[in-house]
């Protein structure tokens, strides 16, 4: 029986294994891979494919039986018998079938004392690596929060600063800056809501929370909680309640049913905390809030239909328009919306003249 170089049996009419001679036909040596043969079988594919000799029979019939060749290598290479044995084939035995090699198990670490000591130096130095990276990790996340503070700050200047952006601009992060404030506000009150719920020390009868409303209501003050044994020396921090809206025409009365007593009050007015509002024969005609010093809410919605298609206003505008476009003003009096620093005035419920501070609210009024 012949042997073949890869110390296989060969056939009788050749000197080469069927796989060494499906090799050959590949034109790949006897150690290839099974990524090799595949790159080899599409480009000779291409090579001698039929189609590339059209206008010559004898080429064409040439290259059909190549193809044929290559293709009946390429499935004996490809099947599962040829894979167990490239599998097993080892390139380093070229004159014959590869030794295996006893490997280093657990006995054998442990009873050299040599190799122990290396693989416990591997050990360390891969912890250590691996500190190394952690700390690199945390210094290159630091300076990355750094480094994006200081562009958000630089952009937010120029932004701020520049005539053709300072509009849109201001705007945008007046409205983040009311939704943030707003946000905080309603989860600070759930979590009120919450807290009172779970209080073991609640009385039975003690009133349920007030219900938020989005028109203005008359809602009572909650009563104060009488104190009990249980009750803490030191004094509780007040919650911020998010309250109903006041607008004008409620009394003083319906007032401090919403937002409790005042911190001071006069025939005309009443003060609380970041808010004032004023009266006018006993009934509210105008305020000036601080939103985010101040938790009342006010509302002045407009007393006709108006164009909500309009997004901007001038001269000759109309109370209402303002108040479809520009919104609820901060402060308010009969002659004039406050927008923070920002002022629109009237003159017989007609816009006449205003003052825009884009680095507070910006107007939408049109180019004058």
């Amino acid at each position: 029986m012949k042997l073949c170089v890869c110390g296989n049996s060969t056939d009788d009419s050749g000197t080469l294994c069927p796989r060494c001679a499906a090799l050959q036909s590949l034109e790949l040596k006897i150690g290839a891979t099974g990524e090799e043969i595949k790159a080899a079988y599409h480009l000779l594919v291409k090579v001698w494919h039929p189609d590339r000799f059209a206008n010559d029979a004898t080429l064409k019939a040439a290259a059909d039986e190549k193809l044929k060749a290559i293709n009946a290598a390429y499935l004996l290479l490809t099947s599962t018998s040829a894979k167990e044995t490239r599998k097993r084939w080892s390139p380093r035995a070229a004159g014959g079938r590869a030794r295996s090699k006893p490997a280093v198990g657990v006995a054998t670490v442990r009873a050299n004392p040599e190799a122990r000591t290396r693989t416990g130096t591997i050990r360390r130095i891969i912890l250590a690596f691996a500190a190394l990276g952690a700390v690199q990790r945390l210094v290159l996340l630091c300076c990355a929060v750094g480094a994006s503070a200081f562009f958000a700050k630089l952009l937010d200047s120029q932004m701020a600063s520049d005539p053709a952006t300072a509009h849109v601009y201001m705007e945008y992060r007046q409205a983040i800056a009311q939704e943030i404030h707003s946000s905080r506000t309603r989860i600070f009150d759930q979590m009120q809501h919450s807290l009172r719920a779970i209080n073991p020390f609640r009385s039975p009868s003690a009133a349920a929370p007030p219900v938020l409303a989005t028109q203005p209501t008359i809602q009572p003050a909650p009563p104060t909680p009488t104190p009990t044994a249980h009750a803490s020396k030191k004094p509780q921090r007040p919650t911020l309640r998010l309250l109903p809206y006041i607008t004008v025409g409620l009394t003083r009365d319906e007032v401090t049913a919403i937002a409790g007593q005042p911190d001071s009050a006069t025939d005309n007015s009443l003060a609380y905390k970041g808010a004032k509002i004023d009266l006018k024969d006993g009934v509210v005609s105008g305020w000036k809030i601080d939103p985010i010093h101040s938790a009342l809410r006010v509302k002045l919605w407009p007393d006709a239909p108006v164009d909500t298609t309009q997004h901007y206003f001038g001269v000759g505008a109309t109370k209402n328009d303002v108040l479809a476009i520009q919104g609820t003003p901060t402060s308010f009096t009969e002659d004039e919306f406050g927008y923070g620093a920002s002022e629109v005035y009237f003159q017989n419920n007609r816009v006449v003249r205003w003052k825009d501070d884009p680095s507070s609210v910006p107007l939408r009024v049109v180019s004058r």
